[in-house]
């Protein structure tokens, strides 16, 4: 079965998924004539890199992953902007998520970041293990967290999924993933795990 690349290293804010995490890419495009010529076209005619993206990605099952299995997805910088739509939407309007003079009173002497905005972060979703489990993955069953450092306006946020446990259950296998979100400096600021049920692989 495919297995993910280890250790895989990102190229920074805005990078393609297929970039960011080959090993979730197929060895081989079967060489049919002008596929890629025609992949390329349909991106520029503005069916985007979704589009081709489709192309290149294997579907994964319970079977194809691997303790040891890591997924770094593209990082992001945390803005005002984020802070204030996180408050809006949520109705957490603690002012030591949006008043600056509330937050240089604090100890962290500015604002931080809300504790479930970084949760969201970790999303699955939303990472580079997304598009290879658009078919299987059945439900998300359970998550933990635990905050390690505070996160302000500014930092630069990059998430990682690593698989840590593979159970076997009667209809699907459960998969539980480390979750990691660390900022610029290297520094581990949220971590946590993630269960999901996958399907099995159909049978022929």
């Amino acid at each position: 079965p495919l297995r993910a690349d280890r250790g895989v290293s990102t190229g920074g804010d805005g990078a393609h998924p297929a970039q960011e995490a080959p090993g979730l890419v197929r060895a081989r495009v079967p060489r049919r004539r002008g596929t890629a010529r025609v992949a390329l076209r349909a991106a520029d005619a503005g069916r985007g890199s979704e589009h081709l993206l489709g192309i290149l990605v294997t579907q994964r099952y319970f079977e194809d992953f691997a303790v040891g299995d890591r997924f770094k997805s593209p990082s992001r910088t945390l803005t005002d902007a984020h802070f204030l739509f996180f408050a809006g939407m949520t109705g957490d309007n603690h002012p030591i998520h949006y008043d600056d003079e509330y937050g240089k009173k604090t100890r962290y002497g500015r604002r931080v970041a809300h504790g479930l905005l970084l949760t969201s972060l970790t999303a699955v979703g939303a990472s580079t293990l997304a598009p290879v489990i658009e078919e299987s993955i059945v439900a998300f069953v359970e998550q933990s967290t635990r905050f390690r450092a505070p996160v302000f306006i500014g930092d630069t946020i990059q998430p990682e999924h690593e698989v840590i446990a593979l159970e076997r259950k009667r209809s699907a296998g459960l998969l539980t993933l480390r979750v990691s979100l660390r900022n610029q400096q290297g520094k581990i600021v949220l971590d946590g795990e993630h269960r999901y049920l996958i399907a099995y692989r159909p049978t022929a």
